[in-house]
């Protein structure tokens, strides 16, 4: 009896210990899945942004833009004449945002905490907001951009016949309004450069607005740089 009962716990300790093992060897192929998942995971994100910078970086004016986009006296008499069509400001003295806005450009998101923090330090009287955009624009995008922005940011939608020399988006321009509506350029370019939209400082257009209210400012160009832009649409002309 002593024997068999031996063996049944030699059995049992074999057992035990093939259930171990076992154990041990399943634990170990999931911690090697789990390495090569997390791998597999770090390779995908260094390749989306790697196509990301390829595809979305290139200068705010590029090689084949026109001259008239490096000029700021072109860029500011024909932005000039667009805000014409505004109605005349109510406000002396009013300073105006114009955001270049392609909506079909991935880099608005990169921009937008820019331009949130821009307009969370005024008012609406203070600083008036207006997005231009292409004459592409589709209603639908028409309606999104009015049910998430509401009354903070006016839209402003280019005819397809206008020439404008604008190069890249998004961008934005600032203008004080002068002499009812008469316009004062001091601002024009990009929002920050890089990948990441970076500014060298973060209040930069915060002071810049404050400046401009209490007294004058620039004019600065600034679109030597490269960073996420969408090149802007070329107007087109409808064929009769």
């Amino acid at each position: 009896m002593a024997l068999t009962y031996t063996k049944i716990l030699e059995g049992d300790i074999l057992t035990v210990c093939y259930n171990s093992a076992m154990t041990t060897s399943t634990s170990t192929v999931k911690h090697i899945l789990l390495i090569a998942l997390i791998t597999l995971w770090l390779g995908g994100s260094l390749f989306g942004l790697w196509w990301f910078q390829q595809k979305q970086l290139r200068p705010f004016v590029a090689d084949t833009d026109p001259v008239e986009a490096m000029q700021i006296g072109a860029v500011d008499t024909a932005l000039s004449a667009i805000l014409q069509r505004l109605p005349a400001s109510e406000i002396e003295q009013q300073i105006i945002l114009l955001h270049l806005w392609n909506p079909d450009c991935l880099c608005n998101a990169v921009s937008q905490r820019h331009l949130d923090s821009l307009l969370s330090h005024f008012t609406k009287q203070e600083l008036r907001a207006i997005a231009l955009a292409p004459a592409s624009i589709t209603t639908e995008q028409i309606d999104d951009f009015q049910r998430l922005n509401g009354q903070r940011m006016e839209l402003l939608v280019l005819k397809p016949e206008d020439e404008l020399p604008l190069s890249a988006s998004p961008g934005l321009a600032l203008y004080k309004v002068e002499n009812s509506n008469a316009y004062q350029l001091s601002y024009y370019g990009a929002y920050g450069f890089g990948a990441l939209c970076t500014l060298s400082e973060d209040s930069l257009f915060t002071n810049m607005v404050n400046d401009m209210k209490h007294g004058s400012y620039g004019p600065f160009m600034n679109v030597a740089g490269s960073g996420c832009f969408c090149p802007w649409p070329k107007a087109f002309t409808q064929l009769p």
